[in-house]
């Protein structure tokens, strides 16, 4: 969009461009603005482009004082400035400290009005800011809302009753791990600990790795004072807390070996042996904490309008109501779909509980109208259910598919008869057969409301295109979300009445549920049911409960499930949801006897209550019961598990669920939970269907944690700044071919980047990664372009905390980052599985996170390179059929004999993790640049595009022909370069069956995990049938011996064909270079 440029440019800026910005290209450092006063005169300014709006307004003020009426302005603090947006929406000014070329004012004539502000300044910028972060673009949802908002003001009342040390430990958690004990933690003996004050070390202690925090603390002090006899400020020892480095803080009393900074920053002569000696950087005595600035959300009224009192009317309760579910079909318009002679359009109704239907869907007739444009259809038609409406469970769902269906007269094919028996109700005989119904548009809506009641009345529901990865079996959606199509004016809809009684229909209270399940349970008793099971019974059973979970189940398997529930109960806890899936959810006597037994049913690990939470278990109870499971989630597990729980909130019937109070509780409650629940919510809002329900909850944190918000908010700016960084070398064009990357692109990196603007944001910003790290200042000359499709930015930032002074982040736009995100966690989550197990494999787990719609960070592990690199600048491109190269450089980084044999374990140890977690995973596309090695030895792979035995294909043919990667140079290095050195050699393999086994154990987590994910819209886990590759690698259905001898051939296979992968790798190293 060509600007109003100063009157020194005398043209638009259509010439070689200097500047880069967010108002676009220009070689102009001002821009002219034309301003409004409210005395009604004009002045127009020529204003650099750079400047904040508290500088605009000072440059105002000074022209002003030459203009009529000057003496009837107030002060400037009483305005602020107003503008139109490019979509002509009015916005307000009330951040004076951002940048005048940030604000996407109308670019042709840009207009800033002064006004008078009127209410609470700081009360508009939170609320502007929350706006900006949550993108909620309407007022809905307002009980929702009502309801967060007193819960985040209970909160903040809480927090600002904490001791400042209890503070400092929600605002900074430390990083705690959790499976080290007395038995298993590796720092046995006593060492020694430095600390330093203001930066410099004042001396060193004998410490024991068993002491906690709380001692360590009141021997630091005392040391300090014998050695300085100085006074402190207080001679309390709780007022001190010891930091590390960053945000590090040393609090709660845990045992210091747990802290993972101390394990990270200290030295060991051998990973599992004995202590050797600890030196833990940059410890410092604090006594406050400057940036725990509080911020009171109570200060900020409600400003939601009072609920307008509904009238008064009758009630009945649901179970008063003997009829046959129905309701009205009126019509649909927006319908874009041309119809060919033979072909007409039907609405589908399917009425579901989850992702199960509670009887059998029906289709209305043809149109009886259709307007003259094509795009309107009337029906007014009644559709009936075959379940009587005294039988509808509370969370029952309805879903509507506008399709194009064949029309058809005669004879029945075996392929039609599903679609026949779906045509129930009283509905007239002469209804034309449907042979096959193609979806148009869907939608779904809820049979009752929120506060209970039968939903009454006409409805209009704005539809969804279709997208096929959430279609099911019957050719409708319920796992396609609960939110209509905000487009009003273009999408498809269809107008709806349900049915209207006398009364408000509502559905029973939890009392007058257990009310019946007790008369049903007397009933029971009566029929003499309560017999104790038979052996051969239990026998049964023990086999239907080792049955896959997602094996069907027959209806005898059912019939024997529900009959002998109070014996799962007792003795097979854990197979409650095979239980729930035997239950009649489409009877009022069964679904109050389930609530029932809940009540009564042991609290499930929350591993396995996870499972509780996916789609096919919509009763509210029952996800109440799962989300009480997790309440005993330690904050580490709970932020490991946090992508999956963000997912499964779609599947909440309702906006107010159990799950989202509790994992906002948890946040409220641990700012780095806080964190990564606002980027995992945030990388999830661009999707239109989820855009209402987590806006809201993306709210509702913000204002239950205020002071949070400001980091946020600069983390927010900053990844924008480096959305336009990676504009600006990849899509104006696309003028930088590969040859360019080198110098054109990346100086055009640095120009755009030395710009104040950007220098500004991306400094003294919370690494999104990290949030216990901060990116202090961005190093440009260390930046650059990385020469692939998308150009991601390889950005280096100053941090005084690290080893190397800075840390290294990978910027990525255009490639959806939640795949690897699911791998790395998996990897990580088997990482603790194995150190819980007293198995350390130097695994690297390294961050990654997705923050928005095809954009994310990546971590850079330093001191390492890929493999192809590795054999390029040791051997060429015939390097790869080179053994001794990997060892080769692995021992000129490490000169030492010591310090070679620790890189040796090293390798051994990691290409065991990575052998089996990579087998596990089916993680395919492993060339020499996907997998890399530290100069310490760890080796690890990078980039998870293809998962679950997604291999790639050339000409139909796999092009990976092992189960994973077990090249000849790793066996090299594995033998220390001996060619037979069995015994290593075995005790590697000895590594690999335990990791095995390990996982094996835990099979259904990594299958939970995943099932959670199916619906997240990721490429190559959209079914479950993906999930079949899982089952299949840990070999469940196997007992351990034999999944052992599976894995061992596997292993096997990797080794005999291990110059496949050579070849492979050759060939890459030839096509590629990333230098």
């Amino acid at each position: 969009v060509p600007l109003k440029m100063s009157s020194s440019a005398g043209m638009y800026a259509y010439e070689e461009e200097s500047i880069y910005d967010e108002w676009g290209y220009h070689n102009s450092l001002n821009v002219s603005v034309d301003f409004f006063l409210p005395t009604g005169i004009y002045i127009p300014l020529d204003i650099p482009r750079n400047y904040t709006i508290k500088q605009v307004k000072h440059v105002l003020w000074e022209e002003a004082i030459h203009y009529p009426l000057f003496s009837k302005l107030l002060n400037p603090e009483s305005y602020i400035f107003t503008y139109i947006t490019s979509f002509g929406l009015t916005e307000e000014i009330v951040d004076e400290l951002r940048h005048l070329s940030e604000f996407d004012i109308f670019h042709e004539l840009p207009v800033l009005k002064l006004v008078q502000s009127q209410g609470n300044i700081a009360e508009k910028r939170v609320i502007q800011e929350i706006n900006h972060l949550t993108c909620i673009k309407n007022h809905e949802s307002s009980s929702f809302r009502k309801d967060m908002r007193e819960m985040a003001i209970q909160v903040s009342k809480q927090r600002d009753a904490l001791h400042w040390k209890e503070l400092i430990q929600q605002h900074f958690p430390p990083t705690i791990i959790p499976y080290l004990n007395d038995s298993t933690h590796y720092l046995k003996d006593f060492g020694l600990i430095q600390l330093t004050v203001e930066n410099k070390v004042m001396y060193t202690i004998k410490i024991n790795p068993g002491w906690t925090t709380d001692t360590l603390t009141r021997e630091a002090l005392a040391a300090w004072r014998q050695k300085t006899k100085s006074r402190l400020p207080s001679d309390n020892d709780d007022d001190y807390v010891l930091k590390g480095g960053g945000k590090e803080y040393l609090v709660g009393n845990h045992p210091i070996y747990m802290f993972k900074y101390i394990l990270k920053k200290c030295y060991f002569s051998h990973f599992f042996s004995h202590f050797f000696d600890v030196f833990c950087e940059s410890i410092s005595i604090c006594l406050s904490v400057d940036d725990l600035n509080k911020t009171d959300s109570s200060s900020f009224q409600n400003n939601l309008a009072p609920p307008v009192p509904e009238k008064h009317r009758p009630v009945w309760s649901l179970w008063q109501l003997d009829v046959m579910f129905k309701l009205r079909v009126i019509r649909a318009g927006n319908v874009n779909a041309a119809q060919e002679r033979d072909k007409k359009l039907v609405i589908h109704i399917g009425l579901y509980h989850g992702s199960e239907t509670l009887c059998p869907t029906t289709y209305t007739k043809e149109p009886v109208k259709e307007t003259a444009a094509g795009n309107e259809y009337q029906w007014d038609e009644e559709c009936f259910f075959d379940i009587n409406a005294v039988n509808l469970p509370r969370n029952a769902m309805l879903c509507f598919a506008v399709c194009s269906s064949k029309r058809g007269v005669g004879g029945k094919t075996k392929k039609d008869k599903k679609v026949i028996s779906n045509c129930t109700g009283p509905q007239d005989g002469n209804q034309k057969y449907i042979q096959a119904a193609t979806p148009i548009a869907w939608v779904n809506m809820m049979v009752f409301d929120f506060k209970r009641f039968l939903k009454a009345g006409l409805y209009r529901l704005n539809c969804w295109p279709v997208n096929l990865d959430n279609l099911d079996s019957n050719n409708l959606f319920p796992r396609g979300g609960l939110m209509t199509n905000p487009d009003v004016e273009q999408a498809t809809f269809i107008e709806i009445a349900m049915t209207e009684y006398q009364a408000a229909i509502m559905y029973p209270s939890l009392p007058e549920v257990l009310e019946e399940a007790a008369r049903q349970a007397v009933v029971r008793e009566s029929n003499l049911m309560t017999s104790a099971a038979s052996k051969l019974h239990m026998t049964q059973l023990e086999e239907v409960i080792r049955k896959d979970r997602f094996d069907d189940l027959y209806d005898d398997d059912k019939s024997l499930l529900w009959r002998l529930r109070i014996d799962c109960r007792e003795h097979f806890p854990d197979a409650l949801s095979k239980v729930l899936a035997s239950a009649n959810w489409s009877s009022y006597k069964s679904v109050a006897m389930v609530q029932a037994m809940l009540n009564s049913w042991k609290p499930l690990s929350p591993e396995h209550a996870m499972e509780l939470l996916d789609s096919q278990y919509a009763d509210e109870h029952v996800r109440d019961f799962a989300v009480k499971c997790l309440e005993s989630l330690r904050d580490d597990e709970l932020q490991q598990y946090l992508m999956q729980l963000v997912q499964v909130l779609k599947f909440d019937s309702y906006l107010s669920s159990s799950l989202v109070r509790f994992i906002l509780r948890r946040a409220w409650n641990n700012r780095k939970i806080g964190h990564f629940l606002f980027w995992h919510l945030k990388s999830e809002i661009s999707q239109k269907t989820l855009n209402l329900r987590f806006s809201l909850i993306l709210e509702a944190y913000l204002y239950g944690n205020l002071p949070h918000m400001k980091t946020l908010c600069k983390q927010h700016e900053a990844l924008n700044k480096m959305r336009t960084l990676n504009d600006r070398v990849s899509v104006k064009g696309a003028e930088f071919s590969p040859k360019d990357i080198k110098v054109r692109a990346r100086q055009a990196l640095k120009d755009t980047a030395n710009q104040d603007s950007f220098r500004e944001a991306l400094t003294s910003v919370e690494c999104p990664l990290e949030p216990n790290i901060d990116m202090q200042e961005l190093l440009v000359d260390k930046c650059k372009v990385m020469n692939s499709k998308m150009r991601p930015l390889w950005l280096v930032f100053k941090n005084s905390d690290m080893q190397d002074g800075s840390i290294a982040v990978i910027y990525k736009n255009g490639d959806d980052l939640r795949q690897d995100m699911l791998t790395l966690q998996t990897i990580s989550i088997m990482d603790v599985l194995w150190k819980s197990e007293g198995l350390d494999l130097r695994m690297i787990p390294y961050g990654c996170l997705a923050t928005g719609e095809g954009t994310g960070m990546i971590e850079v592990v330093t001191h390492a390179n890929t493999i192809a690199n590795i054999q390029k600048t040791r051997g060429g491109k015939m390097a790869a059929f080179r053994h001794q190269t990997l060892i080769e450089w692995l021992e000129q980084n490490n000169t030492t004999k010591s310090e070679f044999d620790q890189a040796i374990e090293n390798f051994t140890y990691s290409c065991a993790g990575y052998c089996v977690a990579t087998f596990v995973l089916g993680v395919g596309d492993r060339h020499s640049d996907n997998i890399m090695v530290t100069e310490k030895g760890q080796l690890f792979h990078i980039d998870f595009g293809h998962i679950l035995g997604n291999f790639k294909t050339k000409f139909g043919i796999k092009r990976e022909r092992v189960p994973f990667v077990l090249a000849h140079d790793f066996v090299h290095v594995i033998n220390k370069g001996k060619n037979n050195n069995k015994a290593d050699f075995d005790k590697f393999r000895k590594l690999c069956d335990n990791a095995f086994c390990i996982l094996r154990r835990k099979g259904y987590l990594f299958i939970t995990l995943f099932a959670l994910m199916v619906h997240s819209g990721l490429p190559e886990l959209n079914s479950l049938d993906h999930l079949e590759y899982l089952r299949e690698t840990l070999a469940l259905h196997l007992t351990e011996q034999k999944a052992l001898q599976q894995f061992r051939s596997k292993f096997n296979k990797a080794l005999t064909d291990a110059w496949a992968t050579s070849v492979n790798w050759f060939f890459h190293n030839v096509t590629r270079d990333n230098t």
